[in-house]
Parts: C-alpha cells; structure tokens; sequence
C-alpha cells in the first residue's frame, strides 16, 4: 500500500532548509512503479511531502536551500541518503526515519531476487554466492559438484573423487579500480575478477580424449559442458545499479598444475562493481564532517565496453 512522507530539512544549527530542491527516485530494481523520480521544493518550513509512496529502496538528495530562486541560488554538493520504505497501510510518516546505509549489501544466496533489499547490491561474498547458486542448478542437472574455493590449487583436493559429472570451483582473484586512474575513486566502480574452474568428471572409458568430444555413456561431450558454463555465467542478471547487469566474459584457458596439463578449463570474468565514492556534507548542511560513501544512480560506470 502507498505511503506519505515528509522530509523535515535541517541545517547545521537546526534552521529549516526553505527552498530546497528535493529528488525521491527509485532506486530498486524489483517491480515497475511508475512516476518516479519526482522532485519537489521545500517548503518555509524547511519540509518536503511525497505522495504515494510505494514499498522499495529509495534514493533521497537535496540541494542547499534557496534553489527555487536562481538569481541568488548558490549551490553545494547535494545531500543524498537511502531509504528502505516498508509497506506503512497508507501511513504519513517521517521519511528520515527509514534511512538505510548506503552500502548495506544483504544476501544474494538462497531466495536471490526475492524482495527489495536484495536488489540494493552485493558484497564479494554474497557475489560469491550468487555464481555458486546458478552453477549449482546446472551442476546438479549433470551430476556434477560446485564449490567457492580458497584458490585454483584447491581443486587438486577434490579433483580425484568419484564424482561423474563435471566439478567446478570457483575463485575470487581480487579487483581493481575501473577507469581512469585520475577520476577512478570519483566513479567509485571495481573490477571484480572472479576465476570458474571447470573439471572433467570420472570417465568411464581407457580412452580419456574421446570424452572431450564425444558423449561417453550420459555425460556429453566435456568440451559442449565447458561452453555451457560459459553461458550459463554470462547471462546471470547481476542487479543493477549496483552493478553493471551482466558479467563480462574474459576468456578460458586450460587448467595447469605443476606444468601438466589437468582435464580442466578456467574461465575468467570481470564483475563491474559500485562501491561508492568518498563524500563530506558542506558545513552549510552538516556539522560533522565525516566521509560517507555516495552510490551512482547510472546503470553503467562510465567508459564501459562490455
């Protein structure tokens, strides 16, 4: 059901901020509601009203106040915060009271896409997850295994089971800042590499290489099973804004273990991430002066060619 809120404006030295120019935008991904975003000017009050005002994640900014008099209009840096808007029965309420953190990323695992939260982001972690639950369902399709494991070497403890169909691992390699390295830590986007290790399953023939490209008993052909993974990665839809909405594919390689060849293939991704740029209120609007971290509101970081 659609809430009301109000957004009581207040300087450093508590004065109503009049004349402020205040945006409510949608900022989850889950659902279609319509007319968002919607701004409107503070009142002599120093207090901005939303209508209707359905459940979802919601971003808030907010100018310095006079905005709605150019001539004298002097701006600063715009105030944003998060807002996790529960269903309220039509309530009015404060809507400084559900303000969330900008960067509190909940699980991805289990029930993923389920609920508004979810769609605000992922940690590494939880993006660990979220790889391990969609290769779990195929793997489980094909008799097969998934595991997040510490590194590539890991595969060598659970290389040699009995398992018929096709074992993965997959591995965080780490990240790197996206784009420019003069104007990186404004975009505030990561590249997050992550490495899918996929393992040939037990063979049931003395002639290991006709499995590569042909169907040995019920398992197909290995080399059809490692472009399935590919796949079946490269179409997770990954949420956005938070990320960019797809990974980005950046090659397979053939397994390697002291200098031998293995029955396995890696294949490598990069993850286009937010984390948020380093922010401090103007002393106009805030008093306290600690760093926050902003989120972007684009659905792509700039400089992007997938």
């Amino acid at each position: 059901m659609a809430t009301n809120l109000y957004f009581p404006l207040l300087d450093s030295i508590n004065n109503p901020i009049t004349g402020s120019y205040v945006t409510l935008r949608l900022y989850s991904t889950s659902g279609s509601i319509a007319n968002f975003p919607v701004s409107t000017f503070s009142n002599t009050l120093g207090t901005a009203s939303f209508s209707n005002v359905y459940p979802s994640i919601y971003k808030l900014t907010y100018t310095s106040g006079g905005a709605n008099n150019p001539s004298t209009y002097v701006a600063y840096d715009d105030v944003e915060v998060y807002l996790n808007i529960p269903d309220l029965s039509g309530s009015t309420v404060n809507g400084f009271n559900y303000i969330t953190s900008s960067l509190e990323l909940p699980s991805l695992s289990g029930s993923a896409g389920n609920g508004n939260e979810a769609q605000l982001g992922v940690d590494i972690s939880n993006m660990a997850n979220l790889l391990k639950n969609n290769l779990e369902d195929w793997c489980q399709q094909n008799k097969g295994i998934c595991f997040v494991a510490d590194d590539d070497n890991e595969k060598m403890n659970i290389g040699w089971n009995n398992t018929v169909g096709p074992r993965i691992l997959i591995v965080y390699v780490g990240e790197t800042p996206h784009g420019d390295e003069s104007t990186s830590d404004l975009e505030g986007w990561v590249k997050r590499t992550f490495d899918i290790i996929i393992q040939r399953g037990k063979t049931l023939t003395a002639n290991r290489n006709q499995a590569l490209t042909n169907i040995v008993g019920n398992a197909r052909p290995f080399y059809s099973q490692v472009e399935k993974v590919r796949d079946v990665v490269r179409t997770i839809e990954l949420p956005t804004p938070m990320c960019y909405p797809t990974a980005i594919y950046d090659g397979m390689r053939p397994g390697e273990q002291s200098s031998w060849l293995m029955d396995s293939y890696i294949l490598s991704f990069t993850i286009l991430v937010q984390i948020g740029r380093a922010s401090v209120l103007p002393p106009q609007l805030s008093n306290n002066g600690v760093p926050f971290l902003n989120l972007n509101d684009i659905s792509c970081p700039p400089n992007t060619t997938p």
